[in-house]
């Protein structure tokens, strides 16, 4: 081995066997940083989809949670258990039952990462996605739908954009 004065050491006057190495390892490095960009959101929005989804199905207003304690210790029924009983009772406090358009939106997420649609093709469908849970939630507010007395019905967000609505066309 010769020690070069750019402090590498080269394999004698031919150095294809550190290329090899170099081009192994570049070939390695950018394949691992291209699947993680690629599936790591894929894989986090999903989880957030089953995570929602879940939670939100099988939520119990009697389920311990930031707007429900008691004294006695109870068995949570949320098949995520606490956590999932304070994030769905979370969800439905700030969007009420607006908060079900979630679900099929974190769904479009997993495919929006899986297929790596660019967003510059998709930002209409983000607009949408929001206009329908803004929507939604208004609809909530307007016609009092709700069935867990936990906020306002259409949930904060809701009652947020009725004022603004009415303060605008008023």
């Amino acid at each position: 081995m010769v020690y070069d004065s750019t402090d590498r050491f080269k394999f004698g006057p031919n150095t294809n066997e550190l290329n090899g190495e170099k081009v192994m390892k570049q070939f390695f490095e950018k394949w691992v940083y291209t699947f993680f960009n690629a599936y790591l959101f894929v894989v986090i929005s999903a989880v957030m989809f089953v995570f929602a989804a879940g939670s939100l199905w099988t939520f119990d207003p009697q389920d311990p949670s930031w707007w429900h304690q008691s004294t006695q210790h109870m068995a949570y029924h949320n098949i995520f258990e606490g956590a999932g009983s304070y994030c769905s009772a979370f969800l439905l406090y700030l969007f009420g039952k607006g908060s079900y358009v979630l679900i099929p939106f974190f769904a479009y997420l997993v495919l929006f990462f899986y297929f790596q649609y660019p967003i510059k093709k998709e930002w209409d469908r983000f607009l949408g996605w929001f206009l329908l849970l803004t929507s939604s939630c208004l609809f909530c507010y307007a016609f009092s739908i709700d069935s867990f007395q936990l906020s306002p019905a259409g949930g904060v967000y809701g009652v947020v954009f009725a004022r603004l609505f009415l303060q605008s066309f008023d």
